[in-house]
């Protein structure tokens, strides 16, 4: 879907950008016009795509200048429910200047609209228990006993489907901070020092 920041960037940066529209289920393209070579004394360097889907989840992806356009793909398997998030979309550029001098800079923000791809398609929940971390999401995903345990979120890219994420590790939260949570191996061997 294209995006056209002409506006933003010239004139009026919080108009508001988009929609980015999409269907659960199925890949989102976001083709982004407008976006000049240089801006803010710089070369643009970069472009990369935020989007907080529906289910309250970020995601971001840099994007690739195709002609005059910076594309980013983003796989089915992120829009696995529908919704509207508002504002859920920002595309950022990096700017670099002559002096070695690298910053981003906010191009546009819009809405981010992902329609029922299907009939049984479920609404996303923006209450869906996460953390975040620095640049690093941990979605929860069991519970051992009474300790809640956590999966990492990688973005990874697919050349024939874009960028998606995965869930990988096993991690705890010990005193705000996330740890491995994966259990010691057990040897079967009694502790000498347990006594009876």
């Amino acid at each position: 879907m294209k995006i056209d920041l002409t506006h933003q960037i010239a004139e009026n940066p919080l108009f508001p950008a988009g929609p980015l529209v999409g269907y659960s289920g199925s890949s989102v393209l976001a083709e982004l016009c407008g976006v000049p070579a240089a801006l803010g004394g710089g070369t643009v360097a970069g472009v990369a795509v935020s989007l907080t889907l529906p289910d309250g989840i970020p995601v971001t992806a840099p994007a690739e200048k195709v002609g005059s356009e910076w594309h980013v793909l983003f796989a089915a398997a992120n829009f696995t429910c529908y919704g509207v998030t508002r504002r859920g979309f920002k595309a950022v550029a990096t700017i670099q200047r002559d002096n070695g001098t690298i910053f981003p800079y906010t191009l546009g923000i819009g809405n981010l609209r992902i329609d029922p791809g299907t009939p049984d398609a479920q609404p996303g929940d923006p209450m869906k228990n996460y953390v975040v971390k620095g640049d690093e999401v941990y979605l929860k995903s069991q519970m051992v006993g009474d300790v809640q345990h956590y999966v990492k979120q990688v973005m990874e890219y697919d050349a024939e489907i874009g960028w998606g994420a995965s869930w990988i590790g096993d991690y705890i939260l010990v005193d705000g901070e996330f740890v491995d949570g994966t259990p010691e191996p057990t040897t079967g061997e009694e502790d000498p020092n347990d006594a009876v």
